[in-house]
C-alpha cells in the first residue's frame, strides 16, 4: 500500500468508523452492516486499484440476505453493497451514479485526508435518506 492510501485509511478509521458504530453498524473495515427491522443497510469503502481515491458504496438487502437467480446466496452477515440491488455510491446524484473521493487531484490540500473523511461524514445524512427510501422496495 502507498503512504497516501495508509493516511486516508487512518482518517476513515479515526473519523468515519466511530460514527458508523454509533449509528449501529457492525462489521470490520472496509465492510459494514446495520440490521434494522425491515432490511440490512450496507456500506463499504472501496479504494481505486490504481491509487489516489476511493468511493463509498451503499446497499440495501433483505434481512435474510440475497439469493441470486442461479441459486447461490450471500447470507445476512456476508452480503456487501455490490451484491445488493439497489445500490449506489455516496455522493452520487442518482442510483448507479459514479462518485470518487480523490486525494490525488489538484489543487492538493494540506489537510486532504481529513477533508475527505469529513466530507464522507457530511454525506451520511444523504445515505440515511437513501436507505430509508428502500424500505418498501425490498
Amino acid at each position: 500500500m502507498s503512504l497516501e492510501r495508509d493516511a486516508m485509511i487512518k482518517e476513515i478509521k479515526g473519523k468515519v468508523v466511530p460514527v458508523l458504530r454509533n449509528k449501529g453498524f457492525k462489521g470490520r473495515y472496509p465492510h459494514f452492516r446495520r440490521f434494522t427491522e425491515e432490511r440490512i443497510d450496507l456500506l463499504s469503502v472501496v479504494f481505486d486499484k490504481w491509487g489516489g481515491g476511493f468511493y463509498v458504496e451503499l446497499g440495501s438487502a433483505p434481512l435474510e440476505g440475497i439469493t441470486y437467480p442461479d441459486g447461490t446466496s450471500r447470507g445476512p452477515n456476508e452480503v456487501k453493497p455490490f451484491d445488493a440491488i439497489p445500490n449506489m455510491r455516496l455522493g452520487a446524484k442518482s442510483e448507479h451514479g459514479d462518485y470518487w473521493f480523490r486525494y490525488d487531484r489538484q489543487p492538493l490540500r494540506e489537510d486532504i485526508y481529513e477533508y475527505l473523511a469529513e466530507t464522507v461524514l457530511s454525506l451520511l445524512p444523504r445515505a440515511e435518506k437513501w436507505w430509508d427510501s428502500k424500505k418498501e422496495s425490498l
